[in-house]
């Protein structure tokens, strides 16, 4: 299976030395299990297969719902399927063998058609739903845990941003996926949203993320469709 490909251990600690009662540390790792589980078994074929979502109102439908979770406006309102197994589905008038002789290239090519039709990316639109939030949260609970003297808090301007890069930095290495599992960043990018709302106690932000994490182990939003916005790309088996 090979080694971990996240540290656990140190998200315990992590939330540890900042004096988190156990059953608060249980109940992150409540939500985080399932999907540290499936990145460790390294299982993305496991995702749903594309068939099966196209086939599944009520699945598009969940997908739609829990993405907007996360999202600005304008909401989608629908979603595209990229499959990992066959992104460039063979064409009618293509003869099986050609197709099969050029199926690598038409990959390659699909990878990088990919990265140009996205714009903003889920992991991007994420951040920035929740930045302002979050920002003000951790210098919050950063001053109940004494993260910060009182002469610091009457210079904000400069402890603020101090106090907010130092836990963002560390949350970032905590969710740190192997970007041959996650390369579009976006449940590395939910963890560690996770991660920030759990040390800011946000139970209502919690109740947000959970949905949105436990939907990468069917599929994995990756963004809107760059000339489409309301229009979704999601990854499949």
């Amino acid at each position: 299976m090979g080694s971990p490909l996240v540290n656990r251990e140190r998200i315990r600690e992590f939330f540890e030395n900042y004096r988190y009662a156990p059953q608060q540390i249980t109940g992150v790792f409540d939500i985080l299990t399932p999907t540290f589980d499936r990145v460790d078994r390294r299982e993305t074929e496991l995702l749903l297969p594309a068939q099966m979502v196209r086939s599944n109102d009520a699945l598009r439908m969940r997908i739609l719902s829990t993405v907007a979770r996360a999202c600005t406006r304008p909401l989608p309102t629908s979603v595209v399927l990229i499959s990992d197994r066959d992104p460039f589905p063979r064409p009618d008038w293509m003869h099986e063998q050609g197709y099969q002789r050029t199926a690598p290239a038409l990959h390659d090519a699909a990878i990088e058609a990919l990265k140009e039709s996205i714009e903003p990316s889920f992991a991007f639109e994420l951040e920035r739903t929740y930045r302002q939030q979050l920002d003000a949260r951790i210098i919050d609970r950063a001053g109940m845990l004494g993260l910060y003297t009182e002469d610091e808090r009457f210079d904000m301007d400069v402890t603020g941003p101090r106090v907010i890069r130092s836990i963002r930095t560390s949350v970032q290495a905590l969710a740190h996926i192997e970007h041959i599992y996650d390369p579009s960043k976006t449940i590395a990018t939910i963890i560690e949203h996770v991660l920030l709302a759990a040390f800011c106690m946000d139970t209502v932000l919690l109740s947000n993320l959970a949905p949105l994490l436990a939907l990468t182990n069917d599929v994995i939003p990756l963004g809107r469709k760059r000339d489409e916005p309301g229009t979704f790309l999601v990854r499949t088996a």
